[in-house]
């Protein structure tokens, strides 16, 4: 049990508002309880939480379009200062100004579209913010109902679109920022698509074959696929991977919350068959991440 203290209200204020926090004290005064229960606090609101020993780790992970609050826990060492922890932090902070940075300047190109007079594509970005970048091409070149015509309409004043512009000339402003200021998200329909004839998905297959590059690119895109379960027995992703014994694919999809107790048909749960091929690194895994040693099959065993 956690007693919400003034100092763990004052870390939850300070990371939503400026994004770091930086949590000293004297050992044993309770930081890693008060940064664990601001991390459960944050993944309340919507936040994924990743625990990192390695800033590397940062770059691998840091995804613009996701909410993601990074913990990290004694990162220059427990007692005193560990030498090489220090370096290794040290060694990465350029790269990871650069992910700001990136950002700012990403900023300032935006800004400038509207200071420059290019009103119709600064337009354009405005809608798809509006529509929560589900902007769908039908909305700029179909009949629409009187709700979306009224946020498009809204839209073109704010951004001081000449009255009377075809919302034609808006999907051609989106084409020309394509691949520069956004993407269309062919990506995420084919991330998740499924096999009717075979009853299966890219994910299902990416994980069963060990494709740990295919199956980081399916979480990106449709992460909603990672409990897909779609052949004849049911078989999850992580099922598949610890059939295999992809530990890495495992990993992988325990950290993006794949059901980690996800049964196929017949009862045989992702830890069963880790234990019944025989592997033990899999078997350890799912077992340190709360797995049920007890589900039984079917058949009771």
């Amino acid at each position: 049990m956690f007693i919400e203290t003034i100092g763990a209200k004052c870390v939850l204020k300070f990371i939503q508002e400026n994004g770091c926090v930086v949590v000293t004290g004297s050992s044993g005064t309770g930081k890693s309880s008060l940064v664990r229960h601001v991390a459960l606090r944050m993944q309340e609101i919507g936040y994924d939480i990743l625990p990192l020993t390695n800033p590397e780790e940062i770059i691998d992970w840091y995804n613009p379009r996701m909410k993601i609050l990074f913990v990290v826990d004694d990162f220059c060492g427990i007692y005193t200062i560990n030498p090489m922890k220090f370096e290794s932090w040290k060694k990465s902070d350029g790269k990871n100004q650069n992910i700001s940075r990136n950002e700012t300047i990403y900023k300032e190109e935006i800004d400038k579209l509207q200071t420059e007079g290019a009103h119709g594509k600064y337009c354009a970005l405005a809608l798809c913010v509006m529509f929560d970048n589900r902007l769908k091409e039908e909305l700029l070149t179909k009949d629409v109902d009187k709700d979306v015509k009224k946020v498009i309409k809204n839209t073109y004043e704010a951004c001081k679109v000449m009255k009377g512009t075809s919302r034609l000339v808006l999907r051609d402003e989106l084409d020309s920022l394509t691949h520069t200021f956004m993407k269309k998200d062919g990506e995420k329909e084919l991330a998740g698509l499924c096999d009717i004839h075979n009853k299966t998905t890219p994910i299902i297959q990416c994980s069963f074959k060990g494709d740990i590059d295919l199956v980081t690119w399916c979480l990106y895109h449709c992460i909603s696929s990672v409990n897909d379960c779609r052949n004849r027995y049911e078989s999850s992703p992580l099922y598949f991977a610890c059939q295999e014994g992809h530990t890495d694919v495992v990993q992988m999809l325990i950290t993006n919350k794949a059901d980690i107790n996800k049964s196929i048909k017949t009862g045989e749960s992702p830890v069963y068959i880790a234990c019944y091929l025989g592997h033990t690194e899999v078997c350890q895994m799912l077992i340190n991440n709360n797995a049920d040693i007890n589900k039984c099959n079917d058949e009771e065993v």
